[in-house]
């Protein structure tokens, strides 16, 4: 996670990434029609403000 406050402390921008090097493992999922888990490489930008 990377977080940046914008200027006058108005808010925050984050950066995640989830499983950033896509390495293959096994795993077991019980109900594979709603994935609690998802083995791809996710990035979330995020921007809070506060006003």
């Amino acid at each position: 996670m990377l977080s940046c406050w914008l200027p006058n402390c108005h808010g925050i921008v984050s950066l995640v990434v989830k499983h950033p090097f896509n390495k293959k493992f096994n795993y077991i999922d019980s109900d594979p029609a709603n994935l609690i888990f998802l083995p791809e490489q996710q990035v979330f930008l995020t921007l809070s403000l506060q006003f």
